[in-house]
């Protein structure tokens, strides 16, 4: 659903909801914040892989063999770009705070991830021009181990909609880094196509037999034949499949993704306290009163029953996830303790490398379902003991409310509140350069991770009998790997605590303020007499009858 249908519908909402006294003071600034979201929307289409993939390359080719992005540069040197269409060109360059300053083309070569988190790239060109709302950004190398490399995918890992993944065919495959790198961008978009490039740099016959054997590596990860092209840009026409690729991506579909739960969550709040004051249309001054209480009781009621539960909540998240969460990590790493004997002998590096790309995963998928778990939990326990709750229609309520929400926040679907979760950021670093590791895609944890504590492993590499180095590992090394993630991880889920604690409590306590709104509002037009009840069911039913059909449509689209 395009952008322009979506900021139309909302328009009709709002009409709808003015002409009907329907609690604009409520949910007005709700609309404008949508309204904002939309009309600020951009997608960005990240393109990704190893150190010198041939991103860059692949992208001055798209914008016409012109040398725009700086290409075989040392890996220090190396920042995230954004290429956007305008005139006249320019370019910004954006520090880690947010401070922008504009650069000329003559210094861009000078630019450094030093002093520079990503640059803006404003271009008059007609290829950028056609991608309308689509923004490719060429991304340092995920593998580079340097850490300036890390911040720049991590700015945008709350924003990116979908990826282009890089793969060198020199490689003759699909490496484990990629493939643990795949794993984890999938948990935030299955919006991925793939580019095999330095097909000029193999003999045709290499180039199909390394072209199946990827799709194949590929099809087996994704479960599902992906999209790929196999290109260099030796190629005349590469620019041009580059083109036809982005244009492949759908801004009408990742605005959905983006930003289609939230406006259904406004819309049905609408008609929510709609459908109140329909309802109480034929009741007295006397009976709007007495529902009023009843809606302010329930909602007091559910409000006594959160903060009770709180306590139990905190403690879950605060001692039993890190708890199993630390299990599941230190399962892992013994799971690979093969792996990790054979990159603690190519040096520390090689050992980091390992450890990140065996626990970034875990540490994702565990965080996720244990706090899902511990979040559904706390909503069981408000329903089911608070005994002055009417059931049916409480848990109807909760269960929406927390279903939106968490909606909201799912994984592969949408980003939301990405500025909110800014100060969630966690950043552990030991000096030496290390794989970004994004926790969850909802909580924005993020970890830069290895202690200072392997310096022991420098005097059994090379020299000790491998039993030595395992027992290390195993009784040393991953023990403290485990400790030292342990009040991060607390600290961590103590701000992830707060924030959706407090989301769902304002969306639930919205919910009812909206419809204890409409009925006051009812209340005062009844007294006024300035009401004909049977042209207001009518007009109620009406807008009712609308906002649900353009539910229908967001939700079909």
């Amino acid at each position: 659903m395009s952008k322009e249908k979506l900021l139309g519908y909302l328009d009709e909402a709002e009409n709808i909801l003015h002409q009907n006294q329907i609690a604009s003071d409520i949910l007005q600034p709700r609309f404008s914040e949508r309204r904002k979201d939309l009309e600020n929307f951009s997608a960005k289409i990240l393109f990704v892989g190893g150190f010198s993939a041939g991103k860059s390359a692949l992208l001055n080719s798209f914008l016409g063999n012109e040398e725009i992005l700086r290409e075989n540069i040392a890996p220090e040197t190396a920042v995230a770009a954004e290429l956007l269409y305008g005139s006249p060109e320019k370019i910004i360059c954006v520090n880690e705070n947010g401070q922008q300053r504009e650069c000329s083309f003559q210094d861009h070569d000078k630019i450094s991830a030093r002093d520079c988190s990503k640059c803006i790239y404003f271009l008059d060109n007609v290829r950028l021009k056609k991608l309308n709302d689509l923004i490719p950004v060429d991304m340092p190398g995920f593998d580079s181990g340097i850490e300036a490399h890390n911040k720049a995918l991590m700015q945008y890992l709350g924003d990116a909609a979908a990826y282009v993944f890089v793969v060198d065919l020199e490689k003759g495959t699909v490496g484990q880094s990629s493939l643990d790198f795949l794993d984890e961008i999938r948990q935030y978009s299955n919006s991925i196509a793939f580019v095999l490039t330095k097909r000029d740099k193999l003999s045709p016959s290499d180039v199909e037999e390394v072209t199946r054997n990827v799709e194949t590596t590929l099809e087996n990860v994704l479960g599902e034949m992906p999209s790929v092209i196999v290109t260099s840009i030796r190629d005349s026409d590469c620019g041009e499949k580059l083109a036809d690729l982005l244009g492949k991506f759908s801004a009408d579909e990742l605005i959905m993704q983006k930003f289609g739960d939230k406006i259904l969550l406004l819309f049905k709040q609408a008609i929510q306290s709609m459908e109140m004051q329909l309802s109480a249309l034929e009741f007295n001054s006397h009976d709007i009163d007495r529902e009023i209480q009843n809606q302010e009781r329930q909602k007091d009621s559910v409000v006594t029953s959160m903060q009770r539960e709180k306590k139990n909540l905190h403690n879950s998240l605060q001692n039993e996830v890190p708890q199993k969460i630390l299990q599941d990590v230190e399962n892992a790493l013994r799971s690979q303790i093969g792996a990790l004997i054979h990159s603690a002998r190519q040096g520390n590096e090689a050992f980091n490398s390992a450890v990140n790309n065996i626990i970034r995963p875990v540490i994702l998928q565990s965080t996720q379902r244990n706090i899902d778990a511990s979040f559904e939990n706390y909503i069981d326990e408000i329903i089911n003991r608070d005994d002055s709750l009417n059931p049916d229609e409480a848990e109807n309520k909760i269960r929406k409310t927390f279903d939106a929400v968490k909606g909201i926040a799912e994984s592969g679907k949408v980003f939301a509140k990405a500025k909110k979760y800014k100060d969630m950021y966690q950043i552990f670093s030991t000096g030496l350069a290390l794989t970004t590791s994004v926790v969850a895609p909802w909580l924005e944890l993020i970890i830069i991770f290895l202690p200072n504590i392997i310096g022991v492993l420098n005097d059994l590499i090379g020299r000790s009998k491998e039993e030595k180095l395992r027992g290390c590992i195993e009784h040393e090394i991953i023990p403290q790997i485990c400790e030292k993630l342990r009040p991060e991880i607390r600290e961590a889920l103590s701000r992830v605590e707060e924030e959706r604690l407090a989301e769902i409590e304002d969306e639930f306590q919205s919910t009812l303020d909206n419809e204890i709104n409409a009925l006051q509002q009812l209340k005062a037009q009844k007294e006024e007499h300035l009401m004909n009840v049977d042209r207001k069911k009518a007009d109620l039913s009406r807008g009712i009858d609308r906002l649900k059909e353009i539910v229908a449509e967001i939700e079909n689209a």
